[in-house]
């Protein structure tokens, strides 16, 4: 089975996420990107009205809630008997994988025993305290 690659974006006209392919096009003196929905391909009313900097990847696992980890996710877990804290999900190039700051553990072993709370783009102050 292969894996799904997907994307979500935050729109800057309105601040809806949308979640499909990622699509970048770049010419002279230009760039814009946009997410291609995956449910109408050819809903594109959004296309170069992406913010890039909110672009993160779906990272092929799932919480305990069953919901979808998408990079700069904000991930709730207790390791062992410490109590809960936020970690932020991003991508470890020194580990070839998805990891949780501050930490720097791999977040596949711990994927199924914490929550996605929200993401650093609309939950920033989520962070602050952790």
């Amino acid at each position: 089975m292969q894996k799904p690659i997907k994307f979500r974006g935050k729109a800057k006209s309105d601040g809806r996420w949308l979640y499909g392919s990622n699509q970048v096009s770049a010419s002279e003196g230009s760039y814009s990107q946009g997410i291609f929905p995956m449910s109408d391909f050819w809903d594109l009313v959004d296309w170069g009205n992406i913010d890039p900097e909110t672009v993160g990847q779906y990272i092929d696992r799932k919480d305990k809630d069953d919901k979808e980890i998408y990079q700069d996710d904000l991930f709730e877990v207790g390791f062992g008997s410490e109590p809960t804290e936020v970690n932020r999900v991003t991508y470890g190039p020194g580990s070839c994988s998805y990891v949780l700051l501050p930490h720097g553990l791999h977040l596949g072993v711990w994927a199924s025993e914490g929550k996605v709370i929200g993401n650093i783009w609309d939950n920033p102050e989520l962070l602050e305290g952790g």
